[in-house]
């Protein structure tokens, strides 16, 4: 009866445990996930994406996107070539809008193509993105969205503030002197969130054994 009763208090206080700490964890991730949308809002303030959207997934729609986006990114490097911030570039962005689309449709125009082109400054919500070793978190963001045609197609995205653009998204990676770029405009904190993976993961070591011992 001693036995009985004393492995049933061993089990009491092990389940116990267990719910303690399955309520920490939750305390934990919480904690961490208010602590990292904080982060991402106070990186999305720092940073303008440049989002573009195909007609469609057909072949040569995609083709036309990525046609279109190497053209807007030549105007872009030359227009923010001297902006020292994200308050200069999204002034410069804005006072092109009309230039930045004008340049859209003549890249669209001259392959053949006669969909309607629409540029814009907004902000929008964007899922997580991983670039090489950085990883931008998802959230809202302000962004020069290019829209082709009826705009259903898969998307391409890249940073023109700071200037973390490529032309090749399956070799993309964040260089040493991108990095750079973030660091100056980024706290030290944030920059660690974008810079380097970061996953807690809680071990139910005791639930473990419960389920080992009495499963």
């Amino acid at each position: 009866m001693v036995d009985y009763y004393l492995s049933c208090k061993r089990k009491h206080a092990l389940l116990l445990a267990a719910v303690l700490l399955g309520l920490l964890a939750s305390v934990l991730c919480a904690f961490r996930t208010g602590r990292e949308r904080g982060l991402q809002e106070s990186i999305a303030r720092q940073v303008i994406r440049f989002h573009i959207l195909a007609n469609s997934d057909e072949e040569e729609d995609q083709e036309l996107k990525l046609q279109v986006r190497d053209v807007i990114l030549k105007q872009l490097e030359l227009l923010l070539e001297d902006s020292g911030s994200v308050e200069e570039s999204r002034a410069i962005i804005r006072e092109n809008l009309e230039s930045i689309e004008e340049t859209a449709e003549a890249a669209v125009r001259s392959r053949g193509f006669f969909y309607p082109v629409h540029a814009g400054l907004v902000r929008d919500e964007f899922p997580q993105k991983t670039y090489g070793d950085c990883t931008f978190p998802a959230g809202e963001y302000e962004a020069l969205r290019v829209s082709i045609g009826e705009a259903k197609g898969h998307n391409w995205w890249c940073m023109v503030y700071p200037g973390l653009c490529f032309t090749e998204e399956s070799g993309a990676y964040v260089s040493e002197e991108s990095k750079e770029l973030l660091k100056h405009v980024l706290t030290e904190e944030e920059f660690e969130l974008v810079a380097k993976e970061q996953r807690i993961t809680v071990k139910w070591k005791l639930w473990e054994l419960w389920k080992e011992r009495h499963g």
